[in-house]
Protein backbone atom coordinates (compact mmCIF):
# COMPACT_ATOMS: atom_id res chain seq x y z
CA UNK A 1 0.00 0.00 0.00
CA UNK A 2 1.28 3.44 -0.98
CA UNK A 3 2.05 5.91 1.87
CA UNK A 4 -0.60 8.31 0.60
CA UNK A 5 -3.14 5.30 0.66
CA UNK A 6 -2.06 4.01 3.80
CA UNK A 7 -2.91 7.90 5.74
CA UNK A 8 -6.38 8.08 4.28
CA UNK A 9 -7.11 4.59 5.57
CA UNK A 10 -5.68 5.52 9.02
CA UNK A 11 -7.98 8.72 8.67
CA UNK A 12 -11.10 6.10 7.61
CA UNK A 13 -10.36 4.09 10.49
CA UNK A 14 -12.71 1.38 9.13
CA UNK A 15 -12.11 -2.30 8.09
CA UNK A 16 -15.13 -1.76 5.86
CA UNK A 17 -13.24 0.73 4.09
CA UNK A 18 -10.26 0.16 1.69
CA UNK A 19 -8.28 2.62 -0.12
CA UNK A 20 -6.22 2.31 -3.89
CA UNK A 21 -4.79 5.63 -5.50
CA UNK A 22 -3.28 5.76 -8.99
CA UNK A 23 -1.47 8.54 -10.52
CA UNK A 24 -3.74 8.41 -13.70
CA UNK A 25 -6.83 6.94 -14.60
CA UNK A 26 -9.78 7.76 -16.88
CA UNK A 27 -12.02 7.89 -14.35
CA UNK A 28 -12.34 6.73 -11.02
CA UNK A 29 -15.89 6.02 -11.50
CA UNK A 30 -15.70 3.97 -14.55
CA UNK A 31 -13.35 1.97 -13.29
CA UNK A 32 -15.17 1.58 -10.05
CA UNK A 33 -18.65 0.45 -12.27
CA UNK A 34 -16.09 -2.39 -13.67
CA UNK A 35 -15.13 -3.39 -10.03
CA UNK A 36 -18.47 -3.55 -8.96
CA UNK A 37 -19.14 -5.44 -12.45
CA UNK A 38 -16.29 -7.77 -11.24
CA UNK A 39 -18.41 -8.88 -7.58
CA UNK A 40 -16.05 -6.21 -5.63
CA UNK A 41 -17.17 -5.83 -2.20
CA UNK A 42 -18.89 -2.61 -0.86
CA UNK A 43 -16.19 0.32 0.50
CA UNK A 44 -13.58 0.44 -2.33
CA UNK A 45 -12.74 3.87 -2.56
CA UNK A 46 -10.38 4.85 -5.35
CA UNK A 47 -7.98 8.19 -5.84
CA UNK A 48 -6.56 9.21 -8.76
CA UNK A 49 -4.20 12.56 -9.45
CA UNK A 50 -5.71 13.31 -12.84
CA UNK A 51 -8.46 11.70 -14.88
CA UNK A 52 -7.98 11.32 -18.69
CA UNK A 53 -11.55 11.11 -18.98
CA UNK A 54 -13.63 12.42 -16.10
CA UNK A 55 -17.44 12.25 -15.80
CA UNK A 56 -20.31 14.43 -14.90
CA UNK A 57 -23.75 14.89 -14.98
CA UNK A 58 -25.86 14.17 -18.42
CA UNK A 59 -22.93 12.55 -20.34
CA UNK A 60 -20.79 15.82 -19.58
CA UNK A 61 -17.03 15.89 -18.99
CA UNK A 62 -15.30 16.29 -15.41
CA UNK A 63 -11.75 18.26 -16.08
CA UNK A 64 -9.06 16.86 -14.07
CA UNK A 65 -5.90 17.92 -14.15
CA UNK A 66 -2.86 16.84 -12.35
CA UNK A 67 -1.76 18.88 -9.26
CA UNK A 68 -5.29 20.70 -9.02
CA UNK A 69 -7.87 18.81 -7.42
CA UNK A 70 -9.52 15.54 -5.68
CA UNK A 71 -10.79 12.79 -7.82
CA UNK A 72 -12.45 9.80 -5.83
CA UNK A 73 -14.97 7.32 -5.82
CA UNK A 74 -16.69 4.81 -3.43
CA UNK A 75 -18.11 1.83 -4.53
CA UNK A 76 -21.65 0.45 -2.59
CA UNK A 77 -23.75 -1.60 -1.88
CA UNK A 78 -26.89 -0.33 -0.20
CA UNK A 79 -29.75 -2.02 1.19
CA UNK A 80 -31.82 0.55 0.60
CA UNK A 81 -34.76 1.36 -0.56
CA UNK A 82 -34.93 3.36 -4.14
CA UNK A 83 -35.90 6.98 -1.90
CA UNK A 84 -32.94 6.19 0.17
CA UNK A 85 -30.18 5.58 -2.97
CA UNK A 86 -32.28 8.89 -4.67
CA UNK A 87 -30.83 10.65 -1.15
CA UNK A 88 -26.90 9.53 -1.62
CA UNK A 89 -25.94 12.71 -3.86
CA UNK A 90 -27.09 15.03 -1.52
CA UNK A 91 -25.67 13.25 1.45
CA UNK A 92 -22.64 13.52 -0.56
CA UNK A 93 -22.96 17.60 -1.08
CA UNK A 94 -23.13 17.68 2.64
CA UNK A 95 -19.87 15.83 4.00
CA UNK A 96 -18.04 17.96 1.39
CA UNK A 97 -19.10 20.97 2.85
CA UNK A 98 -18.65 19.96 6.43
CA UNK A 99 -15.44 18.75 5.56
CA UNK A 100 -13.94 21.06 3.22
CA UNK A 101 -15.48 24.12 5.63
CA UNK A 102 -14.09 22.63 8.88
CA UNK A 103 -10.68 22.21 7.12
CA UNK A 104 -10.58 25.40 4.66
CA UNK A 105 -12.80 27.87 7.08
CA UNK A 106 -14.95 29.23 3.73
CA UNK A 107 -18.28 29.58 3.76
CA UNK A 108 -20.02 27.09 0.98
CA UNK A 109 -23.00 26.80 -0.84
CA UNK A 110 -24.92 23.75 -2.43
CA UNK A 111 -26.38 24.23 -5.81
CA UNK A 112 -28.82 21.51 -6.37
CA UNK A 113 -28.95 18.96 -6.05
CA UNK A 114 -24.93 17.62 -6.94
CA UNK A 115 -22.54 21.00 -7.26
CA UNK A 116 -20.88 22.58 -4.13
CA UNK A 117 -19.67 26.34 -4.88
CA UNK A 118 -17.71 29.05 -2.87
CA UNK A 119 -18.50 32.66 -3.28
CA UNK A 120 -20.67 31.75 -6.63
CA UNK A 121 -18.14 29.58 -8.59
CA UNK A 122 -18.06 25.78 -8.31
CA UNK A 123 -15.29 23.69 -6.88
CA UNK A 124 -16.66 20.60 -6.45
CA UNK A 125 -18.95 18.22 -8.60
CA UNK A 126 -20.75 14.98 -7.05
CA UNK A 127 -21.80 11.90 -9.66
CA UNK A 128 -23.59 8.80 -8.79
CA UNK A 129 -23.92 5.67 -11.15
CA UNK A 130 -25.95 3.06 -10.91
CA UNK A 131 -24.99 -1.00 -11.63
CA UNK A 132 -27.00 -1.83 -14.85
CA UNK A 133 -28.59 -4.92 -12.82
CA UNK A 134 -30.82 -5.01 -10.31
CA UNK A 135 -31.87 -7.58 -7.92
CA UNK A 136 -35.32 -7.09 -5.83
CA UNK A 137 -35.74 -3.30 -8.11
CA UNK A 138 -32.37 -2.16 -6.38
CA UNK A 139 -29.23 -1.50 -7.95
CA UNK A 140 -26.63 -4.61 -7.45
CA UNK A 141 -24.39 -1.20 -6.90
CA UNK A 142 -23.75 2.34 -6.56
CA UNK A 143 -20.94 4.22 -7.41
CA UNK A 144 -20.27 7.83 -5.40
CA UNK A 145 -17.73 9.56 -7.33
CA UNK A 146 -16.44 13.32 -5.78
CA UNK A 147 -14.54 15.41 -7.96
CA UNK A 148 -12.84 18.82 -6.13
CA UNK A 149 -10.69 21.50 -7.48
CA UNK A 150 -8.21 22.31 -4.92
CA UNK A 151 -6.08 24.82 -6.39
CA UNK A 152 -6.39 26.74 -9.81
CA UNK A 153 -4.77 24.64 -12.46
CA UNK A 154 -1.86 26.03 -14.40
CA UNK A 155 -3.27 27.40 -17.89
CA UNK A 156 -6.30 27.99 -16.01
CA UNK A 157 -9.60 26.62 -16.82
CA UNK A 158 -11.03 25.55 -20.35
CA UNK A 159 -12.92 28.27 -21.57
CA UNK A 160 -16.03 26.77 -22.07
CA UNK A 161 -15.79 26.83 -17.87
CA UNK A 162 -13.76 29.68 -17.58
CA UNK A 163 -17.00 31.36 -16.33
CA UNK A 164 -18.29 29.14 -13.72
CA UNK A 165 -15.23 27.08 -12.27
CA UNK A 166 -13.16 28.01 -9.55
CA UNK A 167 -11.25 26.57 -6.82
CA UNK A 168 -11.36 25.73 -3.09
CA UNK A 169 -8.03 27.63 -2.38
CA UNK A 170 -7.63 30.54 -4.85
CA UNK A 171 -5.85 33.64 -3.43
CA UNK A 172 -2.40 33.47 -3.30
CA UNK A 173 -1.65 33.09 0.22
CA UNK A 174 -4.37 30.43 0.61
CA UNK A 175 -2.71 28.05 -2.29
CA UNK A 176 0.41 28.72 -0.73
CA UNK A 177 -0.38 27.55 2.36
CA UNK A 178 -2.50 24.65 1.64
CA UNK A 179 0.14 23.63 -0.77
CA UNK A 180 2.98 23.29 1.37
CA UNK A 181 0.65 20.49 3.56
CA UNK A 182 1.66 17.70 1.80
CA UNK A 183 -0.68 15.47 3.19
CA UNK A 184 -4.01 17.92 2.47
CA UNK A 185 -4.93 15.67 -0.05
CA UNK A 186 -5.39 12.60 1.82
CA UNK A 187 -6.80 14.92 4.81
CA UNK A 188 -9.52 15.83 2.84
CA UNK A 189 -10.00 12.52 1.09
CA UNK A 190 -9.94 10.37 4.60
CA UNK A 191 -12.03 12.83 6.30
CA UNK A 192 -14.30 12.98 3.69
CA UNK A 193 -15.19 9.90 2.66
CA UNK A 194 -14.79 8.81 6.60
CA UNK A 195 -18.34 11.35 6.99
CA UNK A 196 -20.09 10.26 4.01
CA UNK A 197 -19.97 6.75 5.50
CA UNK A 198 -21.17 7.97 8.38
CA UNK A 199 -24.05 9.34 6.68
CA UNK A 200 -24.93 6.65 4.33
CA UNK A 201 -25.87 4.24 7.81
CA UNK A 202 -29.11 6.33 7.71
CA UNK A 203 -30.19 8.46 4.49
CA UNK A 204 -33.26 9.38 6.04
CA UNK A 205 -31.42 11.11 9.10
CA UNK A 206 -33.44 14.74 9.48
CA UNK A 207 -30.17 16.66 10.21
CA UNK A 208 -29.44 15.92 6.91
CA UNK A 209 -31.94 17.57 5.49
CA UNK A 210 -31.72 20.37 7.57
CA UNK A 211 -27.44 21.08 6.91
CA UNK A 212 -28.40 20.76 3.00
CA UNK A 213 -31.02 23.30 3.08
CA UNK A 214 -28.75 25.99 5.07
CA UNK A 215 -26.25 25.35 2.46
CA UNK A 216 -28.80 25.69 -0.24
CA UNK A 217 -27.89 28.13 -2.85
CA UNK A 218 -30.56 30.45 -4.37
CA UNK A 219 -33.36 29.49 -1.20
CA UNK A 220 -36.00 32.12 -1.34
CA UNK A 221 -35.03 33.57 -4.72
CA UNK A 222 -36.46 34.41 -8.02
CA UNK A 223 -34.58 31.62 -10.35
CA UNK A 224 -34.84 30.56 -13.57
CA UNK A 225 -35.30 26.76 -14.10
CA UNK A 226 -35.19 24.85 -17.17
CA UNK A 227 -35.58 21.04 -18.65
CA UNK A 228 -32.04 19.68 -18.94
CA UNK A 229 -30.25 21.30 -21.42
CA UNK A 230 -32.90 22.62 -23.00
CA UNK A 231 -32.71 26.19 -21.88
CA UNK A 232 -35.31 27.13 -24.97
CA UNK A 233 -38.11 25.47 -21.86
CA UNK A 234 -36.75 27.92 -18.92
CA UNK A 235 -39.25 29.30 -16.71
CA UNK A 236 -39.17 31.99 -13.75
CA UNK A 237 -39.99 30.55 -10.80
CA UNK A 238 -39.12 31.06 -6.39
CA UNK A 239 -37.47 28.75 -4.98
CA UNK A 240 -39.69 28.22 -1.92
CA UNK A 241 -38.18 25.66 -0.39
CA UNK A 242 -36.66 21.95 0.30
CA UNK A 243 -39.03 18.57 0.94
CA UNK A 244 -37.66 16.44 3.43
CA UNK A 245 -36.54 13.98 0.60
CA UNK A 246 -34.69 16.43 -0.92
CA UNK A 247 -36.79 17.58 -3.79
CA UNK A 248 -37.27 21.15 -4.39
CA UNK A 249 -39.99 23.40 -4.40
CA UNK A 250 -40.90 26.00 -6.94
CA UNK A 251 -43.30 28.40 -7.13
CA UNK A 252 -43.95 28.82 -11.15
CA UNK A 253 -45.04 32.18 -11.98
CA UNK A 254 -48.72 32.10 -13.26
CA UNK A 255 -49.39 29.16 -10.89
CA UNK A 256 -51.26 28.93 -8.08
CA UNK A 257 -49.97 26.23 -6.26
CA UNK A 258 -46.07 24.77 -5.49
CA UNK A 259 -44.47 21.99 -7.61
CA UNK A 260 -42.72 19.94 -6.39
CA UNK A 261 -39.43 18.59 -8.48
CA UNK A 262 -37.16 15.81 -8.04
CA UNK A 263 -33.64 14.85 -8.42
CA UNK A 264 -32.68 14.99 -12.36
CA UNK A 265 -36.37 16.10 -13.72
CA UNK A 266 -35.04 20.36 -13.70
CA UNK A 267 -31.98 22.58 -13.60
CA UNK A 268 -31.79 25.86 -12.27
CA UNK A 269 -29.85 28.70 -12.01
CA UNK A 270 -30.47 32.62 -10.72
CA UNK A 271 -32.44 34.93 -12.59
CA UNK A 272 -30.37 37.69 -14.22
Amino acid sequence: MSRDAEEIRRILNNDRLRVETFPEVASTNGLLLSRGAAGEAEGLILTADRQSAGRGRSGRSFFSPDGAGIYTSILLRPKLTMKQIEKLTPLAAVAVCEVLEEIAGFRLQIKWVNDVYRDGRKICGILAQTAPTFSAGIPDYVVMGIGIDLFPPQGGFPQEIRNVAGSLFREPEEVETYRSDPRIREKIIGRLWKRFYELYQDPDDASCVEAYRAHMMFLGEEIVAYDGAAEASERTAKLNGLTDDYALLLQFEGEDAPTTVRTGEIRIRRRL
